[in-house]
């Protein structure tokens, strides 16, 4: 058998009121259990939401504790917000140096005078004359800039360039080049 359109508009027609009701009784049911659903859906949300709420407030409280106990060091031991400044950034420089040298260890590195495609550069990144400096630990070959990676190839330590790496203007500094040792086929041959 054979329908148009005509026809199962006509078929729709010719539906009992008990099959009419039955169809809109499960149109009813079908949309109370996606009210339902949604429903549910929102209410994780909502947990997730407040999770993440108390857990800043938390955040936000240790951040303020740590500042009033540096403020209070400052105060008890006479030192400058400098001299503190200072200390922490050596700490760090120093953990940074430290976590550098075990994965160069790692990964077979060593020390050599200028940037290669292969190397493992040490940087910082000064965002203009206010903005903070970044440290780095990177693979040139990976670079997702290829004009800085350009930029790079051929530097030794100490030398500094501008790039423009996002619409930002940053002055990086080499401060360490060490490079990988080159990966070799199965029958011991470097990889091209």
């Amino acid at each position: 058998m054979n329908l148009n359109k005509g026809d199962s508009m006509t078929l729709a027609k010719n539906k009992t009121k008990g099959q009419r009701f039955q169809e809109t009784e499960n149109g009813v049911q079908q949309l109370q259990m996606a009210t339902r659903v949604n429903q549910m859906l929102v209410q994780q949300i909502g947990n997730s939401v407040t999770s993440l709420s108390k857990e800043i407030g938390e955040l936000s409280g240790r951040q303020r504790d740590a500042q009033y106990r540096v403020l209070a060091l400052q105060a008890l031991l006479g030192l400058s917000l400098e001299d503190i400044d200072k200390k922490a950034e050596e700490m760090q420089v120093r953990d940074f140096e430290e976590a550098s040298a075990k994965e160069d260890a790692a990964e077979g590195c060593t020390d050599v005078d200028f940037v290669e495609e292969n190397s493992v550069i040490v940087l910082t990144s000064k965002v203009g004359t206010t903005g903070g400096i970044l440290r780095t630990r990177l693979k040139v070959a990976e670079l997702g800039f290829p004009q800085l990676r350009d930029d790079l190839l051929g530097k030794k330590v100490g030398d500094t360039i501008e790039a423009d790496i996002s619409g930002t203007k940053h002055t990086i500094t080499v401060l360490a080049i060490k490079n990988a040792p080159k990966k070799v086929d199965d029958v011991g041959q470097p990889e091209q």
